[in-house]
């Protein structure tokens, strides 16, 4: 019973949710710079047992033990999944680091639209009603919203470039069958 309760209190989602994983770039090449590094210290250990220099043995040694270690906690980093974004049958969630907007119901999603900005396509979210919804926001998340609609886009824009496994045109297509969906369910 425990197990259950540890899983609802971690936020695991509900079945039928989609669940859409972040890329990790950024740990992939800290992870292959690593194994580099990690092959030129076995290098360096193989080299002073070979010419029987104790300086490069322990230079060897204690490097080969750093980057195994750094190696270890490298890898466990890239076994975690990151969210990147959640459609449930209720709305939206956003898990993007920067400028996520969170969670947005469906109630106040009019459309979803693809724009293009500063040369990376994003997902665009039109509400209903667009004063309420902004209000509804961060004060920081409304200057961003504000400044969105000056430049003739969404107020809320949806980063997916880092999607695993999936294209800004799958999720686009997901996210407007989940909204007509739900808004033949319940409008």
């Amino acid at each position: 019973m425990k197990r259950v309760f540890v899983l609802i209190h971690r936020g695991f989602h509900k079945v039928g949710d989609i669940i859409i994983e972040k890329t990790n770039y950024k740990i992939f090449i800290m992870t292959l710079a690593n194994i580099f590094m990690l092959i030129a210290s076995i290098a360096i250990w193989i080299l002073g047992i070979n010419e029987s220099n104790t300086r490069f043995l322990r230079s060897g040694i204690i490097a080969t033990i750093l980057f195994f270690v750094v190696f270890i906690v490298l890898i466990s980093k890239a076994a975690k999944v990151k969210l990147l974004l959640t459609i449930s049958r209720e709305g939206i969630t956003d898990h993007s680091l920067i400028g996520s907007i969170g969670f947005v119901p469906f109630d106040d999603i009019e459309e979803f639209e693809m724009v293009n900005l500063l040369g990376t396509r994003a997902i665009g979210i039109i509400p209903k009603n667009r004063r309420s919804f902004i209000a509804k926001l961060s004060p920081v998340k409304q200057r961003t919203a504000r400044g969105n609609i000056t430049m003739h886009l969404p107020p809320v824009l949806i980063n997916v470039t880092l999607a695993k496994d999936m294209t800004l045109e799958d999720i686009y297509s997901l996210l407007k069958k989940r909204l007509s969906d739900y808004s033949r369910l319940y409008d």
